[in-house]
């Protein structure tokens, strides 16, 4: 992680000084630096497997048994998928809806979403 992070800074500097890609220079830092990061730890995980008693063939890929009791996670996975997103999407809806209210409202209603998630 830490690695990571002194690098992240070295690929926003070269992305968007460097290069001037500004936001989109960003966006490539980012997706740089998890990149680097999943690498990073794959390659650490595959280096410490024997020690931890792994397969090294069985960590990286997809086996047989990753698949086992995939029914009984997903008649819990879906449901709470569903409840998940339709209160994501109740929220977008009312934002749009308040939205049409002016622009008074939605600073208000944004203000209150952002005091509601942080009390959260």
């Amino acid at each position: 992680g830490a690695i990571v992070a002194v690098f992240h800074v070295l690929w926003c500097f070269v992305f968007v000084a460097h290069l001037g890609l500004g936001n989109r220079g960003l966006g490539l830092a980012n997706g740089v630096s998890w990149t680097l990061r999943a690498c990073l730890l794959s390659g650490y995980l595959w280096w410490v497997a024997p020690e931890l008693g792994l397969e090294r063939r069985k960590l990286l890929g997809l086996q047989r048994e990753a698949f086992r009791g995939w029914c009984e996670y997903m008649r819990i996975a879906l449901p709470a998928l569903v409840q998940t997103c339709s209160e994501w999407w109740f929220w977008e809806v009312c934002t749009l809806v308040i939205g049409y209210l002016g622009s008074e409202a939605l600073a208000a209603h944004t203000a209150t979403q952002n005091v509601l998630t942080l009390a959260l």
